[in-house]
């Protein structure tokens, strides 16, 4: 009994490990910002966007002594197009939507190569504040840190493989009782 917890306890340890190398948190872009009555902090994932890619953008909202996390505010996205012809870009981050539940989370498809131009307008019981920053897309692929890529994959197939080691012993001790019995 004390194994089949043992390996339970293990299972759970690396799909959690391999969850979070799955989905980190990315580049970050503002780090500790004190805009208004928020302190801030942002970041982007891919590290190296490309035109098409689902951009996460991943906040980080604490009141201005960056003491208590604020999971109450509106958080509103917008990203200017680097032509400044197309229309911008809206969206609206939501807590909770990141791996860290205390995080907002917001999704943008960036279409255009050029240096984009993101805005997230606070509104919250603490007042309003907007922080400001660029994000450059397209250029060369390669250019993200693919050593944090390959850490990712390899969290993914150490935990697929771990889960597999888990269940394969699992089964294995599940027959080995059977032939006892």
């Amino acid at each position: 009994m004390r194994n089949k917890i043992f390996l339970i306890l293990c299972s759970i340890l690396l799909v959690g490990v391999s969850t979070a190398l799955s989905h980190g948190l990315g580049r970050q872009v503002v780090e500790q910002e004190v805009v208004g009555p928020y302190t801030v902090s942002v970041w982007v994932e891919p590290e190296a966007v490309q035109p098409g890619d689902e951009v996460h953008i991943t906040i980080s909202l604490q009141n201005d002594t960056a003491t208590m996390f604020v999971t109450t505010a509106s958080l509103a996205i917008t990203a200017e197009p680097p032509d400044e012809i197309a229309e911008p870009l809206t969206s609206t981050a939501i807590i909770g939507g990141s791996a860290n539940p205390l995080f907002y989370e917001g999704l943008l498809e960036l279409a255009d190569v050029g240096e984009w131009t993101i805005r997230i307008v606070i509104t919250g019981a603490e007042g309003a504040a907007e922080v400001e920053f660029a994000l450059e897309v397209g250029g060369d692929s390669s250019s993200g840190d693919s050593e944090v890529s390959n850490l990712r994959d390899l969290g993914q197939v150490l935990g697929l493989i771990g889960i597999g080691i888990v269940t394969l012993a699992v089964i294995f001790q599940a027959l080995r009782q059977r032939v006892k019995e």
